[in-house]
């Protein structure tokens, strides 16, 4: 599957966005995803991994090897960076982003009855 194939939903744009810090493993990008959106999208266990699988079969993401001690928490945690696919279908997407941005801003939106 290429990124093309993908639809790349919104939790899958902030966890994209958090790779673009540097790698980071599943469990901190889920908690950088809700801060980031201040709590508007939390990503639960099976969220976050179904998130994470559909990023790495389209090949948008990684796994890369993380710190070597891991301070002896069990099994060692998987770490993740962006692909250059995956930086390609984020700036893709960002752009039409932008774009509806600029519509909403341009549509008087009233206010809900």
């Amino acid at each position: 599957m290429s990124g093309t194939d993908v639809k790349v939903t919104v939790p899958m744009l902030y966890l994209l966005l958090t790779l673009v810090q540097g790698k980071s493993h599943g469990y901190a990008m889920g908690q950088e995803v809700a801060r980031r959106s201040h709590d508007r999208v939390r990503l639960g266990p099976a969220s976050l991994y179904w998130s994470v699988n559909k990023l790495r079969e389209a090949d948008l993401i990684r796994e890369v090897d993380g710190p070597r001690d891991e301070g002896g928490r069990g099994r060692p945690r998987r770490y993740y960076e962006a692909t250059p696919d995956g930086l390609r279908v984020l700036r893709d997407e960002m752009a039409v982003l932008e774009d509806v941005i600029l519509f909403a801003r341009d549509v008087a939106l009233p206010d809900p009855e």
